[in-house]
């Protein structure tokens, strides 16, 4: 039976229903309010189950501590006692953001922006303040009331921001994950929340989805465009992150769009808001109180009222909401191709959910090749999405082969060129495109032969040489040729070391073509090469590789600093060598010539002293020379007395010192003398030699009294 508290409200509308959370319009009996009453099945059994119950839990627990203009206001919650559902009552909303900005009708100015801006971020602001991430941020959980006023809602994987577990009962939406989300940090912190609102107001600027992606690494990719990959310089902690390695891929690193491109509409100032709230390293993100406090809220256009704010909403659509897909299942006529503008709109809604619900994986990647459009690469696919009609003259395409069918078998390929068709008996079953087209292989994981698992994909190249066969032979030949190459892949993979796995890529490319056409034969297909894109090591691989690198480098660069001392001492040595050798070349020279230049100075003063002496000789033959010398002498006895007495010498002078003439010709008497027993005793060593009278003159003594004394 229903609890007392449910017997307050009474259902009036159903806003949205499925199997699992129901939101509805309802009166609470005893004040006839209009509330909001938001159902969650958590006694349901099946693939929710995990989540429903925290989810409900966890937004209770939320909302009752919040108390906040722009924050969605829990009025009562309970759980009923039949069927565990547990039932969450709100104040009424008119829409949500979603539906605001696909409406047509809305002519938002940056007025009306700047005013929705404010509020997003004031609430922002307050719920990280009460140390909470919301982690949910996107169009479908912002709210707005008939006054205008924006609310967040929706906090059913909301949590503490010093939960240091970080665990998630479900992923946000991919559109609106932060970088540092999909890199797989396991640190993100409010900023994330920042990141998924910027996002929003880039919606609500440019009235459509800002990255549409499809995937994780297409977000990625989207992400890289308009900011650039990260690098050491911009972002250093981005490496250590799980997902780095699998997302930097080089055909992911072009920087090809600006936020003046991407923001068509943006003025200058809501180009710096974004700018401050999209950016890739999570420091550098500005908080929800630095954009309160930015330039953009007090230049520019004044910030209207909240009851200006075109409030017209866009038609709600039933969807599928699946907790742990990637992103809504929420089809329109935006994702419509142009293709299919003349389906019907609801069969083609039918038709993909419940193709995506049953089928499964083969058939959402058929539809994803045959009928949504990719943003991220364009590939040309074998099959057309739509088959040509039956017309009794048909015009092949070059390098196409159309299979035509007979009452339902099989009549014939029309080749390229005219043809000729029975429009009623003959139909065309299938179009083949004969051109080599490119397969992506998906990542998988494999074990080398010294147990090292990697994560490893490729590209397939093929081509269609016998349109019966890859029309008949096999159901779906690119699915089964991905399966084939991926299998063949880790049974090659197998067989070969890590070491020796880089060495060996072009053999293991080579088996892997041979394998597959030699499965391959029957399908009409044929492989003509495969390429092993990106290799994945795991990260204490990649580790230990790195560190392997790192001690080569270290262990070769001790190894050339050594050789290199080596080098320089074997060059200081020898040049010592050869300075000690030049030196005493030197210096041996340097004494050759001092002991030459001294020899020649004495031959020289020998040679001058003889000349002299000869010179001397030769004019002591003569009268004049011999006065001469005799003077000469004379004068010399007479400056030898004078030096004496200049310094402190005791000599006994003759007594004839007083009288100078006197003096002189006692020096000249002994001199006289002298010279003529210097000639005696030459002439008699010589005695070969004669003596002429006129050459010795005798010496006259002298007779004075002078002499006597």
């Amino acid at each position: 039976m229903p609890t007392a508290k449910s017997e307050n409200y009474a259902i009036d509308e159903v806003i949205v229903e499925d199997s699992l959370v129901g939101i509805y319009k309802a009166r609470y009996l005893p004040t006839n309010a209009e509330v909001a009453i938001k159902k969650i099945k958590v006694g349901r059994h099946g693939e929710y189950t995990d989540w429903a119950e925290p989810a409900a839990e966890n937004e209770m627990q939320m909302l009752r501590k919040l108390n906040h203009p722009n924050v969605i206001k829990l009025l009562d919650s309970f759980y009923t006692t039949d069927s565990k559902v547990a039932v969450l009552v709100f104040e009424l909303m008119y829409a949500d953001l979603g539906r605001l900005i696909h409406c047509t009708d809305n002519r938002y100015n940056h007025s009306h922006i700047k005013c929705m801006t404010h509020m997003m971020l004031s609430g922002l602001e307050y719920i990280h303040s009460s140390n909470i991430m919301h982690l949910d941020i996107k169009p479908g959980n912002i709210m707005i009331d008939n006054q205008g006023i924006i609310k967040i809602a929706d906090f059913g994987i909301s949590i503490y921001a010093d939960d240091t577990s970080r665990k998630l009962h479900r992923l946000p939406p991919a559109w609106y994950r932060s970088p540092e989300f999909l890199l797989g940090d396991r640190q993100y912190g409010t900023s994330t929340d920042l990141w998924s609102l910027g996002v929003v107001i880039g919606e609500l600027i440019n009235r459509h989805i800002i990255f549409p992606s499809k995937s994780e690494i297409e977000q990625i990719l989207m992400i890289y465009r308009l900011l650039g990959p990260p690098d050491d310089k911009t972002w250093p902690e981005a490496k250590t992150f799980k997902h780095f390695l699998q997302f930097h891929d080089e055909s992911l690193l072009n920087h090809e769009e600006t936020f003046e491109k991407k923001f068509l509409r943006a003025n200058e100032q809501e180009l710096i808001l974004l700018k401050s709230l999209l950016v890739m390293n999570p420091k550098h993100r500005a908080t929800a109180k630095q954009a309160l406090e930015s330039s953009y809220f007090i230049t520019g256009s004044p910030i209207c009222k909240p009851e200006d704010i075109p409030r017209s909403a866009a038609p709600r659509h039933r969807h599928s909401r699946d907790p742990f897909h990637m992103n809504d299942l929420s089809i329109n006529d935006e994702n419509l191709p142009s293709d299919y503008s003349h389906l019907n709109k609801v069969i083609f809604v039918n038709m993909a959910f419940v193709l995506n619900k049953t089928l499964g994986p083969i058939v959402s990647r058929r539809l994803l090749q045959r009928v949504i459009t990719t943003t991220a690469r364009e590939q040309q696919l074998r099959f057309r999405s739509r088959l040509p009609y039956n017309t009794v003259i048909l015009f092949v395409p070059q390098q196409e082969a159309w299979v035509v069918e007979r009452m339902g078998k099989f009549f014939k390929t029309l080749n390229p060129g005219l043809n000729f068709l029975l429009p009623v008996l003959d139909s065309i079953r299938y179009v083949q495109s004969l051109k080599e087209i490119a397969i992506e292989i998906p990542s998988q994981t494999a074990i080398s032969k010294d147990n090292v698992t990697l994560t490893i994909d490729g590209v397939l190249y093929l081509k269609v040489y016998d349109a019966y066969l890859a029309s008949y032979g096999v159901e779906d030949a690119e699915f089964a040729v991905t399966q084939l190459a991926q299998t063949t892949m880790r049974s090659e993979i197998g067989k070969i070391a890590l070491d020796t796995l880089f060495r060996e890529r072009e053999s293991l490319n080579v088996g892997i073509v041979e394998a597959i056409n030699k499965a391959a034969k029957a399908w009409g297909i044929v492989c003509l090469r495969y390429e092993i894109r990106d290799i994945r090591l795991p990260p204490k691989v990649q580790e230990a590789m790195q560190m392997q690198v790192e001690a080569e480098r270290r262990k070769r660069a001790t190894v050339l600093e050594s050789e290199g001392v080596r080098e320089a001492q074997i060059n200081k040595a020898e040049g010592t060598k050869q300075a000690t050798i030049l030196a005493s070349e030197g210096f041996k020279l340097e004494q050759i010539n001092n002991a030459n230049g001294e020899a020649e100075a004495i031959r020289a003063k020998a040679n001058a002293r003889a000349e002299a002496l000869k010179i001397v000789a030769d004019q002591l033959q003569s009268e004049q020379g011999r006065n001469a010398a005799s003077f000469q002498i004379a004068e010399q006895y007479v400056h030898a007395f004078g030096n004496l007495a200049r310094t402190n010498n005791t000599i006994l002078l003759p007594t004839n010192t007083g009288d100078m003439s006197s003096m002189v010709a006692s020096a000249l008497s002994i001199y006289k003398n002298l010279q003529t027993k210097d000639l005696q005793s030459f002439t008699s060593r010589s005695p070969a030699i004669e003596s002429s009278p006129t050459d010795v003159q005798p010496v006259k003594k002298s007779t004075s009294a002078k002499d006597k004394q």
